[in-house]
């Protein structure tokens, strides 16, 4: 299974992508196939990304937006040049999100509906820094990927809560 995993912020996003399944998970042996990130959002982005067992790339491109960052990254990895061994972008088949705070409601990870959506939404003013940026982030994957890949959210507060 390849997961998608971001980290949005206000103009950047990093990433890894993972090849796991239930065996890697439960000794721990999750796969890295790349990571990376943009930087720079909004306007001339410094670009970084590295496929396992090659050298990273740095670039520039002009990427307006966090969708078009989003777009921009899965591209990269379903592209020949990367390296990844993925074709297609069906090939992703969920995405993992950090997200700042979940508030007294999320303490542990949940798949991300329009309930839980909403329910996000309300939590921004406990973390205006962070949260909106993650929604973003939210938005982005389904706009590139589609509303049928799982999304999840993964909260640092939750982390914390024990």
């Amino acid at each position: 299974m390849h997961i998608l995993v971001l980290n949005v912020g206000s103009s950047s996003i990093k990433f890894q992508l993972v090849d796991t399944d239930e065996a890697a998970i439960a000794q721990a042996r999750d796969r890295r196939l790349a990571r990376g990130q943009i930087e720079r959002i909004g306007g001339e982005a410094i670009v970084s990304f590295e496929a396992t067992g090659r050298a990273p790339l740095k670039s520039t491109a002009a990427i307006r937006d966090h969708a078009a960052a989003v777009e921009h990254l899965i591209a990269w990895i379903t592209s020949t040049e990367s390296g990844v061994p993925l074709t297609s972008t069906a090939q992703i088949e969920a995405v993992g999100h950090r997200v700042v705070h979940g508030g007294e409601r999320f303490t542990h990870s949940v798949r991300i509906d329009d309930d839980v959506w909403r329910a996000l939404e309300d939590l921004i003013e406990l973390a205006p820094l962070h949260n909106p940026h993650n929604l973003r982030g939210v938005t982005a994957a389904r706009a590139v990927l589609g509303p049928g890949i799982p999304q999840v959210a993964v909260f640092d507060t939750a982390f914390h809560h024990s």
